[in-house]
């Protein structure tokens, strides 16, 4: 259990969102941490991504390559102090298409036994092509579904955790090629720093350091992905990122699934995980998302995900 700032509530109602939104997420239930017969306090038990939650999501499709995103850490020579690096999937002059560019921030998590990396470097080279190609979209379609792309960007910017890929931090993503599909996803992790813990409700939507991830930046900023992104949060919006907080209306579905939640922590002695906070953090921000989302009417028969 995180403490009273972080969680626990929130971490679950940010993969609730990405389900809701009908993409991929871990499952999660609260544990009880038993410590020499005494109970020591209550965690959450979160799915991890490896072989069962692939078998899970890309049924048929299960043999491709798992990278964690994760920053490196690189200690001083006599080991009092450190640094930490984190970056985007960079292909250029200081980041050349060489295992050991790859190797520590994208680690591998499946296939191990091997030492290919053409795949990632196939991605890094697709993602890196300048947007005034004309075979940038090309590129990018290759590899990407561009729609799933922008959307796990987005949930991830609007619940405001800073701490990942493609926003402030090189980690707390996972990668998977799908071999059969040829085609990579972003998969959501790690997502604690969030509804009120991270990022404000009027943080720009945008919000990312673009000389961490070029690549990134490059992608919600052209046109065509940026309308993707929009549409994205404007589905989400008018879809599970509801709440009747502060007001006479009946719950909405997340206010029911943060109130079920809430009262098994409550019930067991641990506070309700800051459930007000979170609604109040919702509706704020879904405010601010609609002040926002441009005027221009989205395609109606908007492309699936995947």
């Amino acid at each position: 259990m995180e403490g009273s700032s972080r969680g626990p509530l929130q971490e679950r109602a940010s993969y609730w969102f990405y389900k809701h939104m009908g993409l991929e997420f871990s499952r999660q239930e609260y544990v009880r941490l038993i410590m020499n017969g005494r109970m020591a306090n209550v965690y959450e038990d979160v799915q991890k991504i490896d072989g069962d939650y692939i078998a899970k999501w890309f049924p048929g499709d299960t043999e491709g390559y798992i990278h964690k995103i994760d920053d490196y850490f690189e200690y001083s020579s006599n080991g009092t102090g450190f640094a930490n690096l984190d970056e985007g999937l960079k292909f250029d002059s200081r980041h050349p298409l060489l295992k050991e560019t790859y190797r520590w921030g994208f680690e591998k998590r499946s296939h191990r036994e091997n030492d290919s990396w053409q795949h990632l470097f196939d991605l890094a080279t697709a993602l890196n092509s300048s947007s005034t190609l004309s075979t940038y979209e090309q590129n990018i379609e290759s590899k990407i579904h561009p729609e799933h792309f922008a959307a796990v960007l987005a949930i991830r910017h609007a619940v405001g955790d800073w701490d990942s890929y493609g926003y402030n931090r090189g980690k707390n993503n996972y990668f998977y090629y799908a071999p059969q599909e040829d085609k990579w996803y972003l998969l959501p992790w790690d997502i604690d720093f969030t509804l009120g813990s991270g990022n404000g409700t009027s943080t720009n939507l945008f919000a990312m350091n673009s000389g961490q991830f070029p690549e990134v930046y490059q992608f919600v900023n052209y046109p065509k992905y940026e309308q993707m992104y929009w549409d994205a949060l404007e589905e989400m919006v008018n879809g599970p990122w509801q709440t009747s907080y502060g007001t006479s209306d009946p719950p909405t579905a997340f206010d029911r699934f943060l109130d079920d939640s809430a009262d098994a922590l409550a019930a067991e002695g641990f506070g309700d995980g800051r459930r007000n906070q979170i609604k109040q953090f919702v509706r704020s921000r879904r405010s601010y998302i609609l002040a926002r989302i441009p005027d221009e009417p989205t395609e109606p028969d908007r492309p699936t995900r995947r």
